[in-house]
């Protein structure tokens, strides 16, 4: 049995999909989001604003849409989203914000703009990923919240299982409130992988690097 890990609803219908796959998958939400207002006004042409999640690009799209400048993103969910409401991406990274900010140290513009949550604020790969943008001056604020489900705790999981993590904040949720150990772990990127398994109990199983959850799951089948 796999669980996966993301919000409920988003965990749902991957469970669907890989249902008819012929894997035993079951939502297990280990983080809820709160979409907070856009932080900014309008940028200036020469500012960058940088998006890694797709929550912050929904807090952008919950506002007037104000002008964003010029836009680095993640792929394929952050950035697709935004080319969907007719967003030029002029950077695009498919390995995470550390490698979308290695990129993006060569380019030119004096200011920066990250929105990003209260988890990501303290998130050591956002600053490893600071450390390459000393050039600009970067402008960090909250435009969603992120929190553990109270229900997460108290969830009854059974003597064999996986799981399914896709962000370093359901990682964290889950280490933070539960003591049930996965037979297996598949996470989606490399910094959700990392932050797992330099978390993880040291008994606790090595995660598997995926940039395709529902592919590596349908080859797993089973935990």
């Amino acid at each position: 049995m796999w669980f996966i890990t993301r919000e409920f609803e988003d965990a749902h219908a991957e469970c669907a999909r890989l249902t008819e796959h012929g894997v035993d998958a079951r939502p297990l939400p280990c983080v809820v989001t709160s979409v907070k207002p856009w932080p900014w006004a309008a940028a200036d042409e020469d500012t960058w604003t940088i998006f890694t999640s797709r929550r912050a690009v929904e807090s952008w799209l919950a506002s007037s849409h104000p002008a964003l400048g010029k836009v680095a993103a993640l792929a394929p969910v952050t950035s697709n989203l935004l080319r969907e409401h007719h967003v030029r991406i002029e950077l695009e990274g498919t390995e995470g914000v550390v490698e979308l900010a290695r990129v993006l140290a060569n380019e030119q513009g004096p200011h920066l703009r990250y929105p990003t949550s209260n988890a990501g604020i303290e998130s050591a790969e956002q600053t490893e990923a600071l450390s390459y943008l000393t050039r600009f001056n970067v402008d960090r604020r909250i435009a969603y919240e992120l929190t553990t489900p109270p229900a997460l705790a108290n969830a009854q999981l059974p003597a064999d299982f996986g799981l399914a993590f896709f962000s370093p904040s359901a990682v964290k949720s889950y280490l933070s409130v539960q003591k049930n150990a996965p037979r297996e772990v598949v996470c989606f990127g490399t910094s959700t992988a990392s932050t797992w398994n330099s978390q993880r109990p040291a008994s606790w199983p090595i995660a598997v690097v995926t940039r395709d959850v529902h592919a590596t799951l349908l080859e797993e089948k089973t935990p």
